[in-house]
């Protein structure tokens, strides 16, 4: 209970930018999806980092398209970052699939290097 009136106090601080490392840690699964709506509408700029494909299904598709970013290391090992729903591989599926059922059902090595060629 500490950490989602910690989450839902930051979301509402004063502070510009807030880091919420795997929110999804330690909070039942039942609860997270009230608590993923507060980064979304908060008017703070909220960086969110999981490793739970489940926390995007929590999304509308249209705030994954913006919000979902992809971390990698291209082929010379420099990281990169890109919109993971610009790949055309992951935009086909997410016509039909919800965005934790894409990222689970696509392989991330063909996304970096779609996201990879975009940039050039």
């Amino acid at each position: 209970m500490l950490r989602i009136l910690t989450i839902i106090a930051q979301a509402n601080s004063y502070r510009d930018f807030i880091l919420l490392n795997e929110i999804e840690n330690g909070i039942n699964p039942e609860l997270i999806e009230h608590l993923m709506d507060y980064p979304v509408v908060s008017k703070r700029q909220i960086l969110v980092t999981t490793h739970s494909p489940m926390m995007l299904n929590y999304l509308d598709d249209e705030v994954a398209k913006v919000g979902v970013y992809l971390v990698y290391k291209n082929k010379e090992g420099i990281t990169r970052c890109g919109r993971c729903f610009e790949s055309p591989i992951t935009q086909e599926k997410l016509g039909i699939l919800s965005p934790g059922e894409v990222y689970v059902g696509t392989e991330i090595e063909s996304v970096a290097k779609d996201l990879e060629i975009r940039r050039l």
